[in-house]
């Protein structure tokens, strides 16, 4: 009779404790996805103002920082999909982007959020052709 006790009461503190863990880790990947966003959004926000002030050094500042916590933050898809269009904006930023580039440039941007949208949502319907569409870039 008292191993029985025991053993109910050990199962029982087994179970406390795994079902402790399990929240404790659901909790921080669902803090970790808060950051992701605030981190995305904040980035996209930089993206846009380099568009209308590229040479202010608070502007080129703030876009620099948004990579250093994206570096930190973001999945490895974002980071590939980031890098893409990271380097591109880089080797044709100081000059008047052609038509050309500019749509490339929109589908590097729209390929990154929607890598941004996979990791920070369960689904997503829209596409990188629908994303495109909205981007406040004119081509």
């Amino acid at each position: 009779m008292e191993w029985t006790a025991l053993a109910v009461a050990l199962i029982a503190a087994l179970t406390a404790v795994a079902g402790y863990s399990i929240q404790r880790s659901v909790d921080r990947k669902n803090a970790l996805i808060l950051k992701r966003r605030d981190a995305y959004l904040n980035y996209l926000k930089c993206v846009l103002g380099t568009s209308e002030s590229f040479d202010r050094p608070e502007t080129l500042y703030n876009l620099n920082l948004a990579r250093m916590e994206l570096t930190l933050l973001a999945s490895d898809n974002v980071l590939r999909s980031l890098d893409k269009f990271d380097s591109f904006s880089k080797a044709t930023s100081g000059r008047s982007r052609d038509d050309q580039e500019v749509r490339q440039m929109k589908e590097l941007l729209s390929s990154l959020i929607a890598a941004m949208r996979k990791d920070c949502f369960d689904k997503t319907a829209l596409r990188d052709e629908d994303i495109y569409k909205i981007i406040p870039f004119s081509d």
